[in-house]
């Protein structure tokens, strides 16, 4: 079936005058907001190819902040002003991708160094954290090229840990 319609989505606002729980993202401490000033909206088109995760990931936009930690699609070179949890962008596309993506929590995550296996241009500037299993797409990304089954998907190990900090935040006010 042809992926028909489209899909987006709107980071929440967090609401950055009520309590939180902290982290800590490469040394800089964020905060998780208990509760928002505008929750986060994901639009999906009745008329998509159910096969797909399209959801999902969208929902990983909307349930992401603008202000304490967006998470970007990574199959667009480039990232969005303020702090991006998943991906990082390096001067030029010769210099080498850091071996270290971020230290989260007082865990250290690599960087993906083969993008994905997706046949990225080398061109690209962006980079991203490496997948918890090569053999999985990350559903932050286009799953759609994937060689294999797009249900067999998962977060990045650095941007899941992330999402469980910010949830459980939100779920255990």
């Amino acid at each position: 079936m042809p992926r028909i319609g489209a899909q987006t989505a709107w980071p929440t606002t967090d609401d950055d005058s009520r309590l939180g729980v902290n982290s800590t993202y490469d040394g800089v401490t964020r905060t998780h907001r208990r509760f928002t000033d505008v929750p986060g909206s994901a639009a999906i088109s009745t008329l998509m190819d159910t096969t797909g995760l399209d959801a999902i990931h969208e929902f990983g936009h909307a349930a992401s902040d603008f202000n304490n930690g967006m998470v970007t699609d990574l199959y667009v070179d480039g990232t969005r002003s303020g702090f991006v949890v998943n991906k990082k962008m390096r001067a030029k596309a010769t210099d080498s991708i850091p071996y270290n993506f971020a230290t989260y929590g007082g865990t250290t995550f690599q960087s993906d160094q083969k993008r994905d296996g997706l046949g990225y241009r080398d061109t690209w500037t962006s980079y991203h954290p490496a997948l918890v299993d090569t053999t999985r797409p990350n559903i932050m990304d286009n799953y759609w090229r994937a060689d294999s089954h797009i249900q067999r998907c998962r977060l990045d190990g650095l941007t899941f840990d992330w999402f469980a900090d910010r949830l459980r935040a939100k779920i255990l006010r």
